[in-house]
């Protein structure tokens, strides 16, 4: 990377950042949104980037899943995924909601059963203006739940920088 005189980074001179969750992550019992533990990149300033990202994730019918991303207070994000309703028993058939969502929205979605792992593709723009921070997951069940949901490794988050 090349930092600019007066310390400013160009987008072109960003890499891609990547984060894979290396390791399985529960939560039982608690409807309140927790930072993911692994599923955190640190944004730069007054940088475009384009999403993509995977969740896999299990739970309990009763719990389901619910998650939520974290942004600098100078961002904003716009991105579609492809998510299961809460009412979903079984993981095929499955009406798929693939609505444009931001970074104001909590996303519900249905977990079939603990064992059946659920896939939630990700897509969208972060446009951070000018203040760094991080863009993080935040997730939990969608209803408090004895049945851990679990968000499982190889999930994934990856921020492109465009070209300005």
């Amino acid at each position: 990377m090349v930092v600019a005189a007066g310390g400013l980074v160009r987008a072109s001179d960003v890499t891609d950042l990547f984060v894979r969750k290396t390791a399985t992550e529960s939560v039982t019992s608690s409807a309140t949104l927790q930072d993911d533990d692994q599923l955190t990149l640190a944004v730069v300033a007054n940088t475009v980037y384009t999403l993509l990202g995977l969740i896999l994730y299990d739970g309990g019918t009763t719990g389901d899943f619910k998650f939520a991303f974290v942004i600098p207070a100078s961002a904003t994000l716009d991105y579609a995924a492809q998510i299961p309703p809460t009412a979903a028993t079984t993981a095929a058939g499955n009406t798929v909601n693939n609505s444009a969502f931001t970074d104001a929205d909590t996303l519900g979605l249905g977990a079939v059963g603990a064992g059946t792992t659920l896939a939630v593709p990700i897509m969208g723009l972060l446009v951070v203006a000018g203040t760094a921070g991080a863009f993080k997951l935040q997730w939990a069940q969608n209803t408090s739940n004895a049945t851990a949901t679990r968000v499982f490794g190889d999930s994934f988050l990856r921020l492109t920088p465009v070209p300005s």
